[in-house]
């Protein structure tokens, strides 16, 4: 009796540290949310009156996470100030879910339109200090700090423009 308890103990022993092949099962990652992700703004380049940048996500979160689709871009007067201008139009198919491990990056493209490309009575230029970015799927945003002056009137076309998010 005492060799069979004993025998279970080493065995439960073995299980614990993995030594017969088995582990305890990792956690499913978990939706990717304004509280697990840093959002900044990488360098822009231009090209016909347009500067595109990588708006990234960096999960800061302890557990791998998961999102799929388009972020919600939008220019602020300043940190939870005015919006200026439409909200960015989405570009492309909604792409697949993209999974970060903790520390990981993902990215999606935004394209900003110059005020230059617009007649100043119709665009109405306006500064700006920043971005309001949702993070696809999610109700709470994140502001991205963003200085530059923008169309505060109502445009003939989008002056921002914003594609799926991918793995970087």
């Amino acid at each position: 009796m005492r060799w069979c308890r004993f025998g279970r103990g080493l065995v439960a022993l073995a299980l614990g540290l993995g030594l017969l092949g088995w582990a305890p099962a990792e956690q499913p990652p978990v939706t990717c949310t304004a509280s697990t992700l840093s959002v900044t703004l990488g360098p822009g380049e231009g090209a016909a009156g347009t500067t595109y940048a990588p708006l990234r996500f960096t999960n800061t979160g302890a557990r791998a996470c998961v999102t799929q689709g388009f972020p919600g871009v939008s220019y602020l007067t300043e940190d939870g100030g005015a919006q200026i201008g439409r909200a960015a139009l989405r570009e492309g198919a909604p792409g697949g879910t993209v999974t970060l491990a903790p520390g990981a990056v993902a990215s999606a493209a935004l394209a900003m339109v110059r005020v230059e490309n617009y007649d100043p009575v119709v665009c109405r230029p306006t500064p700006v200090r920043g971005l309001r970015v949702y993070p696809p799927g999610q109700r709470v945003s994140v502001f991205v700090p963003y200085d530059a002056t923008v169309c505060a009137g109502n445009l003939p076309s989008q002056q921002l423009r914003i594609a799926t998010i991918k793995a970087a």
